[in-house]
This record gives C-alpha cells, sequence and structure tokens, in this order.
C-alpha cells in the first residue's frame, strides 16, 4: 500500500513539472512573438514574417499585444495568485490563434512553418486540458 501512494504522489509531480514547463515554454514562445511584433519596424518584420505586409500595422501590434497579454496570464501564476482557469482559457485562446496562423500559412504557400504552427497548438492544447480538467492549479493547495 505505501508504494502505491508513493507511486501516485511521484505521478503528480510529475504532471505538476509537465504543466509548468509547458506554460513556462508557452509563455516564452508568445512573448518572444509579442516582442518582435511590437519592437520591430514594419519594413523588417516584411523580411520576417511576409503575411505582415498585406495587413496593416496596426494590426501587427494589437496582435502583438495581445500575445503579450496571453504570455504574462499563463506565467502570472508563478509569481501572483492569479484566478486559475485564466491559465486554461488563455492556453485555448493561444490554441486558436495557433491554428489560424497554420490556415495562414497554408493560404500563403509557407509550409515550413506548419511543423512549429502545430507544435505550439499541441502544447497549447496539453495547458488548457492540463489546468481546466486534469489538474487545475486550485488542487495544488497554494491558493
Amino acid at each position: 500500500m505505501g508504494s502505491l501512494t508513493s507511486r501516485w504522489h511521484g505521478n503528480e509531480r510529475v504532471w505538476h513539472f509537465a504543466l509548468w514547463s509547458a506554460q513556462l515554454l508557452l509563455a516564452g514562445f508568445f512573448a518572444a512573438m509579442a516582442l518582435m511584433k511590437l519592437l520591430t519596424a514594419p519594413e523588417q518584420l516584411i523580411e520576417t514574417a511576409a503575411w505582415a505586409e498585406r495587413v496593416p500595422a496596426w494590426l501587427v501590434y494589437m496582435l502583438g499585444g495581445l500575445e503579450l497579454i496571453g504570455a504574462l496570464l499563463v506565467a502570472a501564476p508563478a509569481v501572483t495568485p492569479t484566478p486559475q482557469r485564466i491559465v486554461g482559457v488563455t492556453a485555448l485562446a493561444f490554441m486558436a490563434l495557433t491554428v489560424a496562423a497554420a490556415i495562414v500559412h497554408v493560404g500563403r504557400g509557407d509550409l515550413r512553418m506548419l511543423p512549429v504552427s502545430f507544435g505550439v497548438a499541441a502544447l497549447a492544447g496539453f495547458v488548457a486540458w492540463g489546468r481546466l480538467t486534469h489538474k487545475p492549479l486550485e488542487a495544488d493547495g497554494r491558493y
């Protein structure tokens, strides 16, 4: 009985570590993308992200701002008592955004970006599933 209990606690630690790692990776990715959109001159951004040529600059800045807010929301529970379900909902929004990005890439014929889009969407889906159903942070007993 003792080994069953210790195995269960070991699995909980693995889930906890996996979800936090995924959250921080997701936050880092979207923070980097946001800063690129917000701090790069539009002429230079077009060299990196060709889609930016076809949309108004305000839309690029708005996307960057929303990505930065989302990155902060996904990482915030590490340092603040943020309402915890926000992490899962934000991860769902990131998943939708990445699927939309994949559609744009396919429409532009830029198939080399699809693995990145699908990888980030899968990571966001894992965080959403983990925080909304499997291991919500409220169960950690921290808050």
